[in-house]
């Protein structure tokens, strides 16, 4: 049994881009729909996860993820010592975000993984820093 299509959403512009993905998917064989659909959902995730983190990202996190990439992996110790001039060049910030947090941002979104006390960057932490190339983003921000 198929399951009923949703009513129109109350939202006019999300009503138009239904319409319009309703209508490129006539153009694709119903062989490939689905691996078409899941794909595309998974690009458009990516994407939208690479802007939620460009848009809370501190420029020093930015430097650690170059760096790691360079250099394969660090060791927390390492990490720390990276942060510390920020933290030295930005002391009314750092003194409440602190190490933890800054590093924790980073694990927490999946752009780094931490473990046995090594710290390495993660493939979306690599795509991340492609997605800055391909969108032309400053990776010069603030801390």
């Amino acid at each position: 049994m198929a399951t009923p299509a949703p009513a129109p959403s109350q939202s006019p512009a999300l009503n138009r881009i239904v319409t319009e993905l309703e209508n490129a998917l006539i153009t694709i064989d119903k062989q490939a729909r689905e691996a078409t659909l899941v794909h595309t959902l998974a690009e458009v995730r990516l994407r939208a996860g690479h802007e939620f983190v460009y848009n809370r990202i501190f420029g020093s996190q930015i430097s650690a993820l170059k760096r790691l990439n360079e250099v394969g992996q660090a060791t927390i110790d390492d990490t720390q010592q990276f942060f510390k001039p920020y933290a030295e060049q930005f002391p009314q910030l750092y003194s409440k975000y602190g190490f933890d947090k800054w590093v924790g941002f980073l694990q927490s979104n999946g752009l780094i993984v931490i473990k046995d006390g090594l710290v390495e960057i993660s493939d979306f932490g690599r795509d991340f820093l492609i997605y800055l190339t391909t969108m032309r983003l400053s990776e010069n921000k603030l801390w």
